[in-house]
Order: C-alpha cells, then structure tokens, then sequence
C-alpha cells in the first residue's frame, strides 16, 4: 500500500510541474520556488500541504525556469558531454595524454551518470551539475590545447626536411629519364 501511495504522489508531483511549466512557461514559477508553487495549487483545493520535490530534475528545471530554462540547462549537458567526447576520442592514440583521456572518461561517465538520474531525483539544486561542468570545461579548453600542440609536434617530426634545391641555370635542358 506504501510504495502504491508513493508511485501515485511521485506521479502527482511530476504531473503538476508539467502544468507549471504549460502556465509559467517563458520565466516559470522561480528558482526553487516549485514547492511553494505548488503547495499554493494544493491549498487553493482544499488539500493538505505536501512539502515535496518532483523528483525529476527536468521537469523541476521547466517549472521553475520556463522552457528557454530547460533548454539551456539540455544544452549545457549536451555541449559539455560532446567535448568530453572529442577529447576522449582526440587524446585516445596519444601516450603522454594517458591522462587526460582517462579524466575525459570519468567525467564523461559522471556526467551520463547525472543525467541519467536526474530523470529519478531533483538534485539540480545541489552542487554536482556545476562542479561536473567547471571540471570538464577546465579538462577541455585544458586537453584541446595539449592536443593540438603535439599534433603540430608530431606532425614535424614525421615530415623529413625539405631537400637542398640547386638553382637550374638558365637555358639548361632537364631530361627525365
């Protein structure tokens, strides 16, 4: 009976930050203001107050943020994954950034692993997206430098000097074969 009441109040709080979000959709309800919100529509039905969060991140950024919120917040999970992403795959082949590819990697799991459970929790009031964000603009803007510079050694010392060209003089024929 429990976890029915559970399912049907984490329902009932996912359901009214869709409807924040339709009502409040350019500004939304404010910064953490979801529960007050939210207990506001409660009183107004003539029911008790239920101190909760929605228990889904996104939703939870939509209601209090609006929708240009929302897409902010899907875009800066977005960016940072993908740099993390070509950072992994441009440091993959490089042996002095070992490194670099395995803290491209932690982050990457980290950050999948944020986004994946802020479908279940509300914790983007909490420190870990901006951390997670700080740390893998840092490691990119960081890793894309070191990248390119030992590309740019790399592709030095592959190529062999250019021979000594001897000036042909003028009127003389050259004849290949």
């Amino acid at each position: 009976i429990e976890a029915v009441q559970s399912k049907a109040s984490r329902i009932d709080l996912l359901n009214a930050s869709l409807r924040m979000t339709a009502r409040h959709p350019l500004v939304g309800v404010g910064l953490g203001n979801f529960v007050v919100e939210y207990n506001k529509d409660r009183y107004d039905l003539g029911l008790s107050g239920h101190w909760e969060v929605t228990h889904n991140g996104y939703t939870q950024v939509s209601s209090e943020l609006g929708v240009p919120g929302i897409c902010l917040y899907i875009a800066v999970l977005y960016l940072c994954i993908r740099r993390l992403l070509r950072v992994r795959k441009g440091s993959r082949r490089i042996p002095e950034l070992r490194t670099v590819n395995r803290l491209s990697s932690v982050l990457l799991l980290s950050y999948l692993a944020y986004a994946m459970s802020s479908i279940f929790t509300s914790n983007v009031h909490e420190f870990y997206f901006p951390l997670l964000t700080g740390l893998s603009v840092a490691l990119t803007v960081a890793a894309e430098r070191e990248i390119q510079l030992l590309s740019k050694k790399r592709m030095e010392v592959a190529q062999p000097a250019p021979l000594q060209q001897r000036p042909v003089a003028a009127g003389t024929a050259v004849y290949a074969g």
